[in-house]
């Protein structure tokens, strides 16, 4: 994953010129992977707040909300979780399925269902039942 990142980084410094800025922000954002990825090497399990900074790199802050395009991002925070990426879209999916079954079963004036990343249960995810505002 290192080596892939550090390639990346050598294009874009290699073309930097031609697109200024805009590579300049990415090269920025790649060196942060790197920097995560050497913090959290060889760790299993994670708090809230390590959690919470490690999806921080990708595009919308949260795994929950990436898309299945191949993205560096993504597939660093899955990698440090050790999480396979093949096996991450399998539990995405099924536990959006089963979000979505549920969504009509809940009243939703009371209560929602949330998804929730439970790394100290290794790779499984968990459901969490919060209360919900009022619509009405």
């Amino acid at each position: 994953m290192e080596k892939e990142i550090n390639g990346l980084i050598k294009a874009l410094e290699e073309n930097k010129e031609k697109e200024g800025l805009k590579n300049q922000a990415l090269i920025n954002r790649f060196k942060a992977l790197l920097e995560l990825m050497e913090k959290y090497k060889g760790k299993k399990e994670f708090s809230d707040k390590q959690l919470k900074e490690i999806q921080s790199i990708t595009c919308f802050k949260h795994l929950a909300f990436c898309c299945r395009k191949p993205c560096p991002f993504r597939n660093t925070a899955l990698y440090i979780l050790n999480i396979e990426p093949k096996d991450f879209e399998r539990e995405k999916e099924t536990l959006i399925g089963e979000w979505l079954k549920g969504w009509n079963s809940y009243s939703y004036k009371t209560e929602t269902i949330l998804l929730v990343p439970a790394a100290k249960e290794g790779r499984k995810w968990k459901k969490k039942k919060t209360a919900k505002k009022n619509l009405s």
